[in-house]
């Protein structure tokens, strides 16, 4: 940065007095009044400041509340209203919007406390304590392992069934049994108008719907010591007593329902919940053809190299699993493995044969090659004739199908190592 240059002025003296002012007498300053006109001025004294402090018949701040809220709310330089809640400092009139989320913040956190709190409490002073017993009655119920005789109660509410849906007024001894696993007592008399209970669960005029066949249960469940449940179907007629119409069209029809039995484990009695048994949908049946595919047999590759060399093994083993049996099975020895193995050799005791007599024509059969070496799989069908009917012309003719598997253990020897029904997997 360059110096400053030095000054040129060579007038460095004072400038003289004598050049500004003037002489004065002294005469004429001594006998002037002073002047004060170019002084500060001097405030006055007061002598009444009383206005100046508040007093409770004169207060300072004289505006009205409504004047107040009129400058909280109202903005008379911008014309607007201001906005409603906190604001973000007495410097600042916008609206504090954090005021919310300090509530939503507040409420979490209260509700986590809540929470906290009644798992504490819960934990230490529990509402219900579960005894030992009541545990074990627990789990015995999630797995139906109860003391409740589940096959006793079976048996008495099929038997019930069988007599409820017997609708018949003139069946007296239907509605005599049927009053009795009510009451537990046979009535004197016939009872012509349903059970002697206080709420009958079914009512009937003129009605002859009669059972056909037996009741089938087909779920069970105990649920207690005392009381176990039972869904049961059971096939029954039309309201006039026939399963088919005169144009022989079928008129039964299925009806299910839920039994509620009860158990008394001192005098080992049973008898029918009081309102039972109810109605209830009969289980959907669909069509065979919604099934899915069956997995495959053996490796899902048929042999067809094979069909030949294992014929006479097929065929014999089943014509002579037609006679054979438990106590006599000579002649099926020669096609099994393990002579010891009842389910091989444990056949329909001549109760069945082969419905034409003829193995080419009763025994049909595809083989499947397997994961095993020597070894394969059978799909055979067999049709089966009842060997008990005196005319064989009207024997009835059964379809079964049944899996092989066949093991090679010599030179053009084959012998069956297990055959069972199909099982659908």
């Amino acid at each position: 940065m360059p110096l400053p240059k030095k000054s040129t002025n060579k007038n460095t003296s004072l400038p003289s007095l004598d050049e500004d002012f003037q002489s004065v007498p002294v005469e004429t300053v001594a006998n002037e009044e002073p002047s004060y006109s170019n002084s500060l001025p001097v405030q006055e004294s007061m002598e009444d400041d009383s206005h100046l402090y508040a007093t409770h018949e004169e207060p300072i701040y004289e505006d009205s509340v409504d004047k107040k809220k009129k400058k909280k709310f109202i903005d008379k330089k911008k014309k607007k209203l201001k906005p409603f809640g906190n604001k973000v400092s007495k410097y600042d009139d916008r609206k504090d919007i954090a005021v919310a989320k300090k509530v939503q913040r507040g409420l979490v956190i209260g509700g986590i406390l809540l929470v906290v709190g009644l798992g504490v409490k819960n934990t230490f002073f529990p509402s219900h304590v579960f005894t030992s017993d009541d545990i074990a009655q627990i789990a015995k119920t999630s797995v139906g392992q109860t003391n409740f005789p589940v096959d006793k109660g079976q048996a008495f509410a099929e038997q019930f069934i069988t007599y409820y849906v017997n609708l018949d007024n003139n069946d007296s001894v239907s509605r005599n049994m049927l009053s009795y696993f009510y009451t537990g007592k046979m009535p004197e008399t016939n009872v012509a108008n349903g059970h002697s209970t206080s709420a009958p669960t079914v009512e009937a005029r003129e009605n002859k719907q009669r059972i056909i066949g037996v009741p089938i249960t087909y779920e069970k469940r105990a649920l207690t010591d005392f009381s176990a449940n039972y869904k049961i179907s059971v096939l029954v007629t039309d309201e006039n007593g026939q399963a088919q119409a005169a144009n022989l069209n079928p008129t039964s029809h299925w009806l299910s329902f839920s039994v509620n039995v009860y158990y008394d484990a001192k005098t080992g009695a049973m008898s029918i919940h009081k309102g039972d048994p109810v109605i209830m949908p009969t289980y959907p049946i669909t069509g065979s053809d919604s099934a899915k595919d069956e997995s495959k047999i053996g490796t899902g590759d048929e042999d067809t190299n094979m069909k030949q060399a294992l014929k006479s093994t097929i065929q014999g083993y089943w014509k002579a699993f037609a006679t054979s049996s438990v106590n006599s099975h000579d002649e099926i020895n020669q096609y099994i493995a393990d002579k010891e193995d009842k389910d091989l050799y444990s056949g329909f005791n001549k109760t069945m044969k082969l419905a034409t007599d003829d193995p080419a024509t009763d025994i049909t059969y595809k083989v499947f090659t397997s994961t095993i070496e020597d070894e394969w799989k059978v799909d055979v069908t067999v049709k089966w004739a009842d060997n008990t009917s005196s005319d064989s012309k009207k024997a009835a003719i059964y379809t079964g199908r049944y899996i092989m598997t066949i093991k090679k253990i010599g030179t053009d020897k084959y012998v069956v190592t297990r055959a069972a029904p199909y099982l659908y997997v």
